[in-house]
């Protein structure tokens, strides 16, 4: 993880994440306002980036892929279940089918907030354009 050196006003040193990037924060020495400016990426961070891109797409696949197998077979489970009157088979059904619709509903959510970010990324870089 990476991060970017500040220097605030009022002579504090500050290190923050490279993921702040555009974000703003108080000072904690004179609460001043700063706000943490795009500094270029070496070479091996972007490709570093990149693999990590992917990792998260895989992640993202594979969550997607267990939660509709879940919900899939939680709703099997439950419609056995009331086929048979098994109220507690129906019931184990229905957990897991709701167990699985959470999981899709968590990476919806989870895809939602990274696009959210690139949005506020790309107000920034159009607001102050690339300095460097």
């Amino acid at each position: 993880m990476e991060t970017i050196k500040l220097s605030c006003r009022c002579g504090q040193h500050i290190e923050v994440n490279r993921n702040t990037i555009g974000q703003r924060f108080n000072c904690p020495v004179c609460n001043f306002l700063i706000t943490v400016p795009n500094v270029p990426l070496p070479p091996a961070a972007i490709a570093e980036n990149q693999s990590d891109l992917e990792l998260i797409k895989s992640r993202f696949k594979q969550t997607i892929l267990l939660s509709l197998l879940i919900f899939i077979c939680g709703v099997v489970v439950a419609v056995a279940g009331i086929g048979l009157h098994r109220r507690p088979m129906s019931y184990v059904g229905l957990a897991l089918a709701l167990i699985g619709f959470g999981g899709l509903l968590w990476v919806r959510f989870q895809i939602r907030q990274i696009h959210l970010q690139n949005e506020e990324r790309r107000k920034f870089y159009q607001k102050y354009g690339k300095r460097g």
